[in-house]
């Protein structure tokens, strides 16, 4: 990959990193060793109407 900064021009190439995919949801790699961690739903939270004030200015937020 060719890359210039500040009109000097140099090549450069990532080494390609080799990741595993884990076989089961949840199941990870941690240093050479399968360890299980907790998968955990996305929930949507309702936030309420906050009235605030900012030097005598009032505002919802």
């Amino acid at each position: 990959m060719q890359l210039t900064y500040r009109f000097a021009s140099y090549e450069y190439n990532p080494e390609k990193l080799e990741g595993s995919v884990a076989s089961m949801p949840g199941e990870r790699m941690y240093r050479g060793i399968k360890v299980q961690t907790a998968i955990h739903a996305a929930t949507s939270q309702k936030h309420g109407v906050h009235n605030l004030k900012y030097r005598g200015v009032t505002y919802e937020q």
